[in-house]
């Protein structure tokens, strides 16, 4: 039964990544329709949501499949759960959405019982079997399109992300969260609530100490090819869609939650360019100045989509286009920066 599980699974991945990257008036491989809008056969998609449940539910019963699990390296349970789940989904939202509207729901105008459908599959699953990481990731961004932070929290906990996994994943998590729930960037006791200091901490830290120490390491050793790329680093770090995102959320709860103007951007230590003329090479104290933002600010994104479970053809719509509310972090994080500049 494992065995035939993992050849269903294949199969339909193999289905899957044909059926998700069609042409309009293209005639489908496996179900000979014409799609009549690409890039999905909606047709190839049903029977495969259909399919997938279908040999889950025989899996999930079979004692014999779930004694595997725990030694098998492959698990064709989660590639159903996970692959029906993104047909559900397909079905469900139409289209890709490249704009956010103000006051416009994350689910706005989706199929909401193939949505929820396709979240309770998953977190059935992952409370069966947590380990993962595409079936956790893409759950975490459903929830959150759902408004439940919390739960969304819970599942993104699991990935224990710190330090440079923030820089890589963090976006997927931060972006317009703050919209979403005000409250978990309140400043609590300590600070303690807040789910930017995790990001401020890591970029304050490398911006203000890791690299200008490994400079004055490079200098007082000669070594200024290595100066140059810590320079480099830290101008990079400066840049990051993921700092960005953590300081824009970080303001926006707080005036969400306190009704406060903020004050301007500009006066964001972490925002901005870096001044090396400014630095001071001392071995008691160093001094990075940041000026203004410039016009040519040029933001960088490092962002890892990889935990996202991408089964289509290279060139379509990808998963993290499919269920992100609005415009990916490239786009995003330059538009919010310049509005909160001048507004």
């Amino acid at each position: 039964m494992f065995e035939e599980l993992l050849l269903v699974a294949l199969r339909l991945r193999v289905r899957f990544f044909e059926a998700t990257s069609m042409e309009a008036g293209q005639q489908c491989l496996f179900c000979h329709e014409v799609v009549e809008d690409g890039p999905d056969c909606q047709t190839c998609l049903k029977h495969m949501a259909v399919k997938a449940l279908e040999c889950f539910g025989e899996g999930i019963r079979d004692a014999s499949v779930l004694q595997m699990l725990t030694n098998e390296p492959d698990d064709p349970l989660a590639n159903l759960a996970i692959l029906g789940s993104l047909c559900l989904l397909k079905i469900a939202i139409p289209g890709v959405k490249t704009s956010q509207l103000n006051g416009e729901s994350p689910l706005y105008k989706t199929d909401l019982q193939l949505y929820l459908l396709a979240v309770i599959w998953l977190d059935f699953y992952l409370r069966r079997n947590p380990r993962n990481d595409s079936l956790r990731m893409l759950l975490v961004k459903l929830y959150l399109n759902m408004g439940c932070v919390t739960r969304a929290l819970q599942v993104w906990e699991s990935f224990d992300v710190k330090n440079t996994l923030l820089e890589s994943l963090g976006s997927m998590y931060i972006d317009r969260l703050a919209s979403i729930s005000p409250s978990h960037f309140a400043p609590g006791p300590g600070g303690q609530n807040n789910l930017s200091n995790a990001f401020v901490h890591h970029f304050e830290t490398a911006i203000r100490k890791r690299y200008p120490e490994a400079a004055i390491r490079a200098l007082q050793a000669g070594s200024y090819v290595q100066l140059g790329q810590s320079i480099l680093l830290a101008q990079d770090q400066s840049r990051n869609c993921a700092l960005v995102l953590a300081v824009v959320e970080r303001r926006r709860g707080a005036r969400l939650k306190s009704g406060k103007s903020e004050s301007s951007i500009q006066d964001e230590p972490l925002i901005g360019e870096f001044d090396w003329a400014a630095l001071r090479w001392e071995m008691d104290e160093t001094k990075i100045a940041l000026g203004s933002l410039s016009p040519d600010y040029v933001l960088e994104d490092a962002t890892d989509y990889e935990p996202l479970p991408n089964w289509g053809k290279p060139g379509f719509p990808t998963t993290e286009q499919l269920v992100s509310y609005g415009p990916l972090p490239t786009v995003n994080s330059p538009l919010v920066l310049l509005f909160r500049q001048y507004h």
